[in-house]
């Protein structure tokens, strides 16, 4: 059935298109079109090669984004990004398949609503063109038909999700119980037992107490395994130095970024926006007049500060209110002025002079900038040809020999970071690598290059105890202390009633009232609040701390305090919240439940010849 009353928004389209335009982009995937075009299929639905590309690509950028640095496939693929990918689309292709089963479409007439309404494919004068059109496709490798295949297929498969989650509602039991959960309160008193507490010194152990100690605890002197490894890199930081940057370049970076580098004088303000000028001309007058100030009028609005805070501008974007603002004074108001957005008062809250950075005082660092970069592409150039040695059985020592390449040697295992080690594509290559592996050149995100070679293993082995002696003796003694206050905290704890005082131990206790679960105790272990909501009225716990033991007496346990301003918003949160929750779940299982009835398949080889293109 084709349901042609249904539409889809133009964001959702936005969405396809900028997957489709953006995704392709600096990716050979044209290389394989004469061999591979799918990488797997569901049903009859296939997952074609530059729809697994784009999704790849997708998530990478997503994942760089987050960890604020470029990733290589290598990264991605310990991630398990390539992993994740694939089951989303999987998952999509069942749905498809689903709604083609169910004949669910899009209607003609609404998709080319929804064509000619993005703005990407329209002239200058807002009507549809055809050639933008046809020339946004065709940067996309994609032809019209394609395109809006692909359009029919996601707003089907956004009908079938919706329908699959639709009118779900958790009950206000659910957020009611869990509302009590988390507002239960619990009246306790707790003190610390240290080294002062005891009755007895700890004094230094014999040696063949410390003998024993430090064969119980082997473990903790035993070398981690080593692999001795050989590496040959090349990075722009080893180039960087020899490249020879012309001064007309680094003139021509600079006058780029002269906002950069030469910042006007700016005013940090506040602006509060009236409905009329009448309004913000009687607010002003009260201000002068003491009778109220800025921040109360912000208050009264039902605003916060940061509602009205515009940041740091210069006198050009502030426009008619410009001249006023740069005039006045720290902290004094100015306006009203006709905004955008209405009347507007305008507060100084900072004077930020103007910045000026000469043209040789940045030199140096846009010189390194640009150096960087030359040097980073003459590693580009140098790739094939060391990947062309590797292939043809160079050694390491021989790439050093014949390119540019250092040759170093690290005796590596997990905790080592220094060098080349701090890199995360180091650490996987030699956590992986094996001794009859065959070096491969591995891309870092800064432009560099490295490729390395394991030569042997150290097993793991004991530090020899004169070598730790120091250390074996610390420990014992805080092992020895810990047990000692571990039995005076039992002995004191039997002496403990819920009518006997801390203080008639001579302990210094501290009583806490209403606390929450989300609520710190300032100076105790972490442990203490969970503890204590484990806990039986009366009953006494021992915690350890770090160089202590804590006693804590459960002295009564309170409900939730009623909070009718608060609990409506949080009994809200929590339904929101589980609702989602438990849509995701079933349409999990929906998924799920496709995959293993419809049945899929997987291309591995097509998926290799894929991933090399990301090398």
């Amino acid at each position: 059935m084709a349901l042609r009353g249904t539409s889809i928004s133009k964001g959702f389209v936005w969405v396809i298109l900028a997957l489709l335009i953006v995704g392709l982009a600096g990716f050979g995937a044209t290389n394989l079109s004469g061999t591979v075009r799918s990488v797997g299929a569901v049903g009859d639905k296939q997952i074609d090669v530059q729809r697994y590309v784009r999704a790849l690509q997708e998530e990478m950028r997503r994942v760089q984004q987050q960890v604020g640095q470029p990733i290589s496939f290598q990264q991605a693929e310990a991630f398990g990004i390539d992993q994740q990918v694939l089951q989303q689309l999987l998952v999509a292709r069942a749905i498809d398949h689903e709604a083609s089963g169910l004949g669910l479409s899009i209607g003609d007439e609404n998709l080319r609503q929804q064509v000619v309404g993005v703005s990407a494919f329209q002239s200058i004068d807002g009507s549809f063109s055809r050639d933008n059109y046809r020339f946004a496709l065709e940067n996309a490798g994609l032809s019209e038909a394609e395109f809006e295949a692909n359009m029919r297929e996601e707003t089907a498969r956004s009908l079938v999700q919706a329908a699959v989650v639709s009118g779900l509602k958790m009950p206000d039991s659910y957020a009611n119980q869990l509302l009590n959960y988390i507002g239960e309160r619990r009246n306790f008193t707790w003190a610390r037992i240290d080294a002062t507490n005891l009755d007895v010194a700890i004094t230094a152990p014999t040696e063949t107490v410390l003998q024993a100690f430090y064969s119980e605890n082997l473990a903790l002197y035993t070398t981690p395994e080593i692999k001795q490894i050989s590496y040959v890199q090349l990075t722009p930081a080893q180039l960087v130095d020899g490249v020879e940057v012309s001064v007309d370049a680094i003139a021509g970076l600079y006058e780029a970024r002269d906002a950069e580098f030469n910042k006007p004088e700016r005013r940090l303000v506040d602006r509060l926006a009236f409905v009329d000028a009448t309004e913000a001309s009687q607010a002003k007058a009260q201000i002068e007049v003491d009778a109220i100030s800025f921040d109360r009028l912000v208050e009264d609005r039902g605003l916060a500060l940061t509602d009205v805070d515009m940041g740091d501008l210069d006198q050009v974007a502030l426009g008619a209110a410009g001249v006023a603002v740069f005039a006045a004074e720290l902290d004094q108001v100015v306006g009203p002025f006709d905004t955008a957005i209405g009347p507007a008062l305008f507060r100084v809250n900072g004077i930020l002079k103007a910045q000026a950075t000469s043209l040789e005082a940045a030199s140096g660092p846009l010189r390194n900038e640009l150096a960087l970069d030359l040097a980073r592409a003459e590693i580009d150039e140098q790739v094939a040809n060391i990947d062309d040695l590797l292939a043809a059985g160079a050694t390491l020592e021989e790439l050093a020999g014949e390119t540019e390449m250092e040759l170093q040697t690290v005796d590596w295992h997990s905790e080592v970071s220094q060098g080349l080690a701090a890199y995360q594509e180091f650490k996987v290559a030699a956590a992986t690598v094996t001794e009859d592996g065959f070096p491969k050149l591995i891309a870092l995100p800064d432009g560099g290059v490295f490729a390395l070679r394991l030569n042997g293993i150290v097993p793991p082995a004991p530090k020899p105890l004169e070598t730790v002696r120091e250390a074996v003796v610390e420990h014992w003694t805080k092992t020895e202390t810990m047990a000692h206050l571990r039995r005076k905290g039992e002995a004191l704890s039997a002496g403990l009633t819920a009518d006997a005082s801390f203080e008639s131990l001579d302990l210094r206790a501290q009583t806490e009232t209403e606390r929450t679960r989300r609520d710190y105790v300032e100076g105790a272990p972490n442990a203490l609040i969970t503890q204590v909501f484990d806990a039986a009225t009366g009953t006494i716990t021992i915690l350890d701390d770090a160089d202590s033991v804590v006693l804590v007496r459960l002295d009564a346990v309170l409900p939730r305090a009623q909070d009718v301003a608060l609990d409506g918003p949080m009994r809200d949160a929590i339904n929101a919240q589980a609702t989602n929750d438990l849509s995701q779940d079933i349409f999990a299982a929906f998924a799920r439940d496709l995959q293993t009835r419809i049945g899929f398949e997987l291309d591995q080889q097509a998926l290799n010849a894929v991933h090399a293109q990301f090398q």
